[in-house]
């Protein structure tokens, strides 16, 4: 088995609820090619990773979304997926011709489901239009009259239409306006800034929680005071950790007992990720990040040898996503939590060990494959432990929603 990449991006409807993930992966070897036999080698790697990692561990119940070269449509390999759970992608370079339509039509037959991706109008394609299901129109090269004449044009023909690209809230609303069904790009990751009003109240109380929390001076009293106080966070505490996550022998009634059965610094760490959960009005893709960059930042700390160091790159993971949580820029949640210089470094920069184990871990979930090859070879296993935090967060997620 040739080691590779695979990283995903998740697909969106209106309500920010997951769609599916779009699949995406470089072999070693090739990570830094975009000609033909680079992509070919992608192709591969993903159909490898269905039999040596398996859909449910990728991707869970949503749909999987693969990339296809012009040689890989007619490709047998391709007979061996589920289909109903996957969707193919055709590249935007691929050549319209009779032998495509034929093979396009082929897998139509078979129950496959069709995206044209990049999409950009030319009439030769009409013909795949008609055999789409989903046609993906990239917003960042046009410009917004464009964006919205593909979108009257496509809405007539009466496929699925998804924006990709989508880098902030003000153009996601701008796409939703325009009539797209589904959405693609770090639109959710990012703050919608609160100018002239007062933050809302569930996020204040988030942000004066954490404030405590990070408090270094705090003592086992002080923490449970703090945690006691927050009748919902205490509640819930309580609830997780009495789980079967956690399989304890004996059950905890007490938040001081949890502080003495598992530790300061396992409670604060619980404690976090609970309070980050208070905040109900942002996609629960968006808490599962924060979870997966977390375990990844805390796996490497602990590949490194770095056992007592493991919680501080755990929360460097967890706060990457506050500033689109709260709404918040991230310099001013640096500014409100008494963190250390060098953890305000490593959030605001990514300056330092801790810093460029998130930068690191960021282009990793991003596909920025050229980014991974050059600055972060220092860092083992980044794809088992990728796969190790999408089972471990989508595991932490369904415990915080029963």
């Amino acid at each position: 088995m040739q080691d590779f990449f695979i990283a995903r991006q998740a697909i969106y409807d209106p309500r920010q609820e997951v769609r599916g993930y779009e699949l995406l992966a470089r072999s070693n070897a090739q990570e830094n090619s975009n000609n033909l036999p680079g992509e070919r080698a992608t192709a591969s790697v993903l159909v490898n990773a269905f039999t040596e990692i398996g859909l449910d561990s990728l991707v869970g119940e949503q749909p999987a979304w693969i990339n296809l070269t012009r040689d890989f449509v007619g490709n047998d390999l391709l007979s061996g997926l589920p289909r109903r759970r996957i969707v193919l992608e055709l590249l935007e370079d691929i050549e319209v011709d009779r032998p495509l339509l034929n093979q396009v039509r082929r897998l139509k037959a078979a129950g496959s489901r069709i995206a044209l991706d990049d999409f950009l109008y030319r009439p030769e394609l009409e013909p795949l239009i008609e055999l789409a299901d989903v046609v993906k129109v990239d917003i960042r090269p046009m410009g917004w009259e464009a964006v919205g004449e593909h979108a009257e044009r496509l809405q007539d023909a009466g496929v699925t239409l998804l924006a990709e690209k989508v880098e902030t809230p003000e153009e996601f609303a701008a796409c939703q306006e325009m009539g797209f069904h589904l959405y693609q790009g770090y639109f959710f990751c990012r703050p919608k800034l609160i100018q002239g009003r007062r933050m809302p109240a569930n996020r204040s109380v988030v942000l004066q929680l954490l404030s405590e929390l990070e408090d270094p001076g705090a003592s086992v009293k002080e923490l449970e005071r703090i945690i006691r106080n927050d009748v919902a966070l205490s509640y819930r505490l309580l609830r997780y950790l009495n789980s079967a996550a956690f399989m304890l022998r004996q059950r905890i009634e007490t938040v001081r007992r949890a502080i003495v059965m598992l530790g300061l610094d396992r409670i604060k760490h619980w404690a976090r990720i609970l309070a980050l959960s208070h905040v109900d009005d942002k996609p629960s893709e968006l808490l599962r990040i924060a979870l997966i960059r977390a375990r990844m930042c805390e796996l490497q700390a602990l590949h490194e040898g770095l056992q007592e160091e493991a919680d501080t790159y755990f929360t460097i993971g967890l706060f990457s996503t506050l500033d689109a949580l709260l709404d918040m820029t991230l310099e001013d949640i640096v500014a409100s939590l008494p963190l250390s210089e060098r953890v305000a470094d490593a959030l605001l920069h990514h300056q330092g060990d801790l810093g460029r184990t998130l930068a690191c871990i960021i282009h990793y979930e991003r596909a920025e494959w050229a980014c991974v090859a050059e600055g972060c070879n220092r860092l083992p296993r980044l794809k088992d432990d990728y796969l190790d935090a999408i089972a471990w967060a989508d595991q932490v997620s369904s415990q915080l929603t029963d």
